[in-house]
């Protein structure tokens, strides 16, 4: 209890030195490696879901294509395109500027954007049943 009134309970200072100095440079180290491993991550998916969008606009095409003379196919093959010009844009585009993109969008078009998201993760759902039920097939 003597030598808590001494330096008044307060634990004794860290010593400046190296030892920080080199505690600093190996938390940078692994924070540099952290954000380029993300940074691959985010375009590892990001082109993976270009693709993906330029395989819905091919079959998009093929449909318009066998529902030539049907009122229908011009519509679906503007579809095409636009997930097709989508795709080139989910390409070069960052994350921050999509980001940007989609809130000033929600914010023009709120029922549009609530449309879009509900139609979407409805597609979603349906691809996620389809291929789950391929893996459970033997």
């Amino acid at each position: 209890m003597g030598q808590l009134a001494k330096n008044n309970g307060s634990p004794s200072p860290m010593p400046n030195g190296p030892l920080i100095g080199e505690a600093r440079e190996k938390a940078q180290n692994v924070m540099d490696e952290t954000k380029d491993r993300l940074q691959e991550e985010i375009a590892t998916r990001t082109e993976g879901a270009a693709g993906e969008l330029v395989d819905a606009a091919n079959a998009l095409r093929q449909t318009s294509q066998q529902l030539d003379g049907n009122s229908v196919a011009p519509f679906v093959a503007k579809a095409a395109d636009h997930l097709e010009r989508a795709s080139g844009y989910v390409r070069t585009a960052d994350l921050r500027k999509i980001q940007r993109d989609v809130e000033s969008f929600a914010r023009r078009e709120p029922l549009l954007f609530l449309g879009g998201a509900f139609a979407l993760g409805m597609a979603a759902a349906r691809f996620l049943k389809a291929t789950s039920s391929m893996k459970e097939e033997p």
